[in-house]
């Protein structure tokens, strides 16, 4: 490695650092993200349509439950939004504290964000989102009769974010944007003790990640998954930190965050980020995958 790459390579192993602090001692935990889709009639007698309303029911939830804020976040898709769990010391609690936040999310968005309901769809077809922004547009074809495909950043621009960072990071690569307007997802994290220990349970989900995946990711989804990264769907084991990174470099993601695979290293904090579990609001489903997570963690040494 060269000094500069020495330097990164520092830089990408040193959020493991608060691992090694007396007050902050490892507990065996695991956390939860869920992306949700906000869901609704536009019309008397209008089908349910996928809506771009997510920043509306953030900010009702911010007046009328303040002390959830921690546990919601935007998406760079307006019509998305993430709930995330704190981290537990076991599933169930997990699971339970969940189902709690999204209790008080239905009520909200049933209420004051014209009674949208909020559902996890792991996958839209292109013209599920063609027609989202051919709703927002007002018109009957706006497009010319052009797919998904083959519309300019621009055209994307009315459902993405209004923050320039969200913008930023769809404007890098159109392709990627694209796919990820059709897809969400749910993580679970998995703490780990140190840095080495952390590879190790990396390494034990990345050899079982390939069947897992076929049996709760939605196809759709891995699919467009694999059109921003090939390879998505089967992760590398590693046999060090360092062969992570240079992997990394050879792929040319620019950031441990922006690292788009199926598995990988949170980027702040001591943990793996699982991406590839199918997104589901059944409690025993989640409860179940979470389980099977959590003893390939605890049978890591």
């Amino acid at each position: 490695m060269t000094v500069q790459a020495m330097s990164s390579f520092a830089a990408f192993v040193g959020f493991f650092a608060a691992r090694h602090r007396a007050d902050f001692p490892y507990n065996s935990r695991i956390g939860c993200e869920l992306e949700l889709n906000m869901v609704g009639a536009l019309g008397n007698d209008a089908p349910s349509k996928l809506l771009p309303r997510a920043l509306e029911l953030i900010d009702r939830m911010n007046v009328e439950h303040p002390n959830l804020t921690m546990h919601f976040g935007a998406e760079p898709y307006k019509g998305q939004f993430e709930v995330r769990t704190r981290p537990h010391t076991a599933v169930s609690s997990m699971v339970e504290e969940l189902c709690r936040i999204l209790d008080v999310a239905d009520q909200v968005a049933a209420v004051f964000v014209g009674g949208c309901k909020l559902q996890a769809i792991e996958y839209h077809e292109p013209e599920h989102i063609l027609d989202l922004l051919i709703q927002l547009s007002g018109q009957d074809d706006p497009f010319g009769g052009r797919t998904l495909d083959q519309l300019t950043f621009a055209e994307l621009l009315p459902i993405i974010h209004p923050e320039q960072a969200y913008r930023d990071y769809m404007a890098e690569d159109l392709d990627r944007a694209r796919s990820m307007l059709r897809v969400a997802s749910q993580q679970f994290m998995l703490e780990g003790r140190d840095p080495e220990h952390c590879l190790r349970i990396y390494n034990a989900v990345a050899e079982q990640a390939p069947g897992l995946i076929q049996d709760w990711a939605h196809p759709g989804r891995v699919a467009a998954f694999e059109s921003i990264c090939s390879g998505w769907s089967r992760p590398r084991v590693f046999a060090s930190l360092r062969e992570m990174y240079e992997y990394y470099i050879e792929m040319r993601f620019p950031t441990v965050k922006k690292a788009y695979m199926a598995l990988c290293l949170h980027h702040q904090a001591p943990a793996v980020e699982v991406r590839f579990p199918g997104c589901t609001r059944d409690p025993n489903l989640m409860t179940q995958r979470a389980q099977l997570l959590w003893d390939i963690r605890d049978s890591v040494d």
